[in-house]
């Protein structure tokens, strides 16, 4: 574990037909008798589940994307963490009364307001890839930050930002 990143090293290498670029999407059990009887016991759901759970999260949390490192005899993966953005936070919480810094998965919304102001969160959680309860905690933060506003009715309204970041 540091700072920035957690590290896991895992002996062996990537099953038959995984690769560190199709480890996201591609399904493959070693032991199929054991995958079988952890899905009847309902301890996974489905395989690679977890993998498709640390993508997601690390997505949601404005996080980089899982590295996966594959050498000769070991599987590495990297999870990445924006310790600055942790600091600025760190900072406002213990008193710094410096601007408010904006985390990615503000920005990130920000940017699909700016191109689609008449989105719904629904359209917005969408084009961000993020969970809708994420886009609606986000876009409450921005609100009361005062960073974007809503104009007009609900249904037919449209969102602007201020121009405050």
């Amino acid at each position: 574990m540091y700072d920035d990143r957690l590290e896991i090293e895992s002996p062996g290498r990537f099953p038959n037909i995984v690769t560190a670029d199709n480890i996201s999407y591609t399904r493959f059990s070693r032991n199929k008798t054991i995958s079988r009887v952890m899905t009847e016991f309902e301890w996974v759901r489905e395989l690679n589940e977890g993998v498709k759970k640390i993508y997601s999260d690390m997505a949601e949390a404005g996080l980089p994307a899982p590295e996966y490192i594959e050498t000769p005899n070991t599987v590495k993966l990297i999870l990445r963490n924006n310790i600055d953005t942790r600091t600025v936070y760190g900072n406002k919480a213990s008193g710094d009364a410096g601007n408010e810094a904006l985390n990615d998965a503000e920005r990130i919304i920000i940017e699909i307001i700016r191109k689609f102001p008449q989105a719904s969160q629904k359209e917005i959680a969408e084009k961000a890839e993020f969970s809708r309860s994420k886009v609606q905690r986000t876009m409450k933060n921005l609100v009361e930050k005062k960073v974007i506003y809503r104009e007009g009715a609900r249904k037919n309204g449209v969102w602007r930002v201020t121009g405050q970041q």
